[in-house]
């Protein structure tokens, strides 16, 4: 029979690295965006009303991914329905993130809709709506290669899902590696 100590050491190094292990893997895979890229928050030219919203159909954001507002100009503010994002409504906000270098994290999916604080600015197109989609979870991907399946066209390409999932856990491997032979 195994000692108490051995035991609790087992039962407590098990914790912990479970504890790690979902720390891990949350901060792991959110990404953060800056909105607009280089040329940050601001109001797009009259040639492209539509900026934002083109740049965030290019991008997939998911939840704990976060958004970098670069703005000097003005507030952002997070609406709460798609009415209120074609009104330009400033008026009661879900939320409202000041001038500056500010930062906002996805707590769910769905849609977020963001709007300039100024109404003038809104209406020129510094606004946008973003889908999030639900983070796909780590631990559901199997590391094991899949079945086989029916033969993809030549002209496909893709980044494999275990080449995904590896990027994330190499220093979480190390540093499991390290706990259980105790250093």
């Amino acid at each position: 029979m195994a000692s108490p100590s051995i035991t609790r050491f087992s039962f407590q190094t098990i914790l912990f690295l479970s504890i790690t292990t979902t720390l891990f893997s949350s901060v792991a895979f959110a990404l953060e965006f800056t909105v607009g890229g280089p040329a940050g928050w601001t109001v797009p030219s009259a040639q492209d009303p539509d900026f934002y919203n083109h740049w965030a159909s290019r991008n997939r954001f998911h939840v704990g991914d976060t958004l970098n507002f670069l703005n000097e100009a003005d507030s952002v503010l997070v609406v709460s329905s798609i009415s209120k994002y074609m009104q330009c409504n400033t008026t009661d906000p879900i939320q409202e993130l000041p001038p500056g270098n500010t930062v906002f994290r996805f707590t769910r999916y769905g849609f977020y809709y963001f709007i300039s604080g100024q109404v003038a600015h809104c209406v020129a197109g510094q606004r946008m709506i973003v889908r999030v989609m639900v983070h796909p979870n780590p631990g559901s991907i199997s590391p094991l290669l899949p079945p086989a399946l029916s033969p993809v066209p030549s002209n496909y390409h893709s980044v494999s899902s275990a080449a995904k999932v590896g990027s994330g856990y190499g220093s979480l491997g190390v540093i499991g590696a390290l706990l259980v032979i105790g250093l």
